[in-house]
């Protein structure tokens, strides 16, 4: 249903040719008709407003992934909740791991969809920058666009090439920060016997609770926050050899 849904939103990024085409001459008839009163040319007034309704697309579809995420995360709240809670039983407790795995599985799946809008936007971009480049309409309104590259590292808490990786990726930032929506997912084994989180770390329970950290503070905290609560982590481990 979700993916159904995404894909009618993009239906029209999918034909922003034919749309253009359709529009422009729909324009014109009204130009020939004397019927717009409207200052802007036909072609200025088909870019306009084929523009305007592929703005609120967009916003259509953002809206609509972080609606699903949301509902996962309040699944998963719901699951965590049994794991800490003392009256269940270990049937439980375990049932609602295996759930709570399946559901980050889903969570990811449906957040990779932002990669997926990021790619669509930007080839109607490209499509209105080619045909329109000289319609001043038309490129004062995608300065107001807010465009992203999302990207994913997979890391460990604890793990020297992890740490590197991330040092790296922070000069990027520096650099280019405002461009990159950043995320880290965090690499484990999932071992439903392990008593306190439910997975295996290549480097120890300590690595575990290290990404358990991690994760919370990205799920509650602004990015310039966990992103530096993760360097702290870092340079704490390096300090103690840890890392």
């Amino acid at each position: 249903m979700f993916k159904a849904v995404l894909r009618s939103y993009r239906g029209l990024d999918d034909t922003i040719n034919m749309r253009l085409n359709r529009t422009a001459a729909f324009m014109h008839d009204q130009e020939r008709q004397k019927v717009s009163r409207s200052k802007l040319s036909a072609e200025e007034q088909a870019c306009s407003r084929l523009w305007q309704e592929l703005v609120s697309n967009w916003s259509r579809r953002k809206e609509l992934i972080e609606y699903c995420v949301g509902v996962v995360d309040k699944s998963n709240e719901e699951k965590q909740e049994i794991v800490d809670s003392q009256t269940s039983s270990p049937s439980e407790v375990r049932k609602a791991r295996a759930e709570k795995y399946s559901q980050e599985v889903k969570r990811d799946q449906i957040h990779k969809e932002l990669s997926v809008e990021t790619i669509v936007k930007q080839r109607s971009i490209d499509v209105f920058r080619s045909r329109y480049a000289t319609q001043n309409v038309l490129l004062d309104a995608m300065v107001d666009v807010d465009i992203k590259v999302p990207v994913t590292l997979g890391v460990m808490s604890r793990c020297p090439d992890a740490l590197l990786c991330e040092n790296s990726m922070d000069a990027v930032l520096k650099k280019v920060g405002e461009k990159i929506d950043l995320k880290l997912v965090y690499i484990a084994k999932i071992n439903s016997s392990e008593p306190d989180f439910g997975a295996t770390c290549m480097h120890g329970p300590e690595e575990c609770a290290g990404n358990v950290q991690q994760l919370c503070a990205a799920k509650y905290s602004p990015f310039a926050n966990w992103w530096e609560f993760v360097h702290c982590n870092n340079y704490e481990d390096w300090l103690t050899g840890n890392g």
